[in-house]
C-alpha cells in the first residue's frame, strides 16, 4: 500500500481560511459579532476578514467591532496572536502578516442578548 502522505492533496478554500480567522478573532475577549444598517442587507457584519494566499503563505486583514472599554492596542495584539496561531496550528499555513483594524467601538451591552421579562 502507498504511503498516505503520497496519495493525495489537501485543498484549502479561501472561505475556510476566512472562517478560521473569524472564529479566532471572536475568541478574544471584547471582540463582537456586530451588524447594523446596510450591513444586515449586504451581509458585511463584523468581524470582516480578507485573507490573501499564495501557496502555503497567507496575509490576513481583519476589521473588528469591540466593546467599550476594551484596551484597543492589547485587543489588537491578542487578535493578531490568536489568528496567527490558528492559521499555523489548524491549517499549517505560513503567516506573513495579520493586520487588525478596529472599526467600531460599542457599549458592552451590544454583545449581550436582549433581556427577556416573563
Amino acid at each position: 500500500m502507498d504511503d498516505p502522505a503520497t496519495r493525495g492533496a489537501l485543498v484549502l478554500r479561501d472561505a475556510v481560511v476566512q472562517h478560521v480567522c473569524e472564529r479566532a478573532a471572536l475568541g478574544v475577549p471584547g471582540v463582537l459579532r456586530h451588524s447594523s444598517g446596510l450591513d444586515v442587507v449586504t451581509h458585511r457584519d463584523y468581524p470582516r476578514v480578507d485573507a490573501d494566499r499564495a501557496g502555503d503563505r497567507v496575509r490576513a486583514s481583519l476589521e473588528l467591532a469591540v466593546t467599550w472599554p476594551t484596551p484597543l492596542a492589547a485587543t489588537a495584539d491578542a487578535v493578531r496572536e490568536a489568528v496567527g496561531s490558528a492559521l499555523v496550528d489548524l491549517l499549517g499555513l505560513t503567516v506573513d502578516a495579520v493586520d487588525v483594524t478596529i472599526s467600531q467601538i460599542l457599549p458592552a451591552s451590544a454583545g449581550r442578548p436582549p433581556r427577556r421579562v416573563e
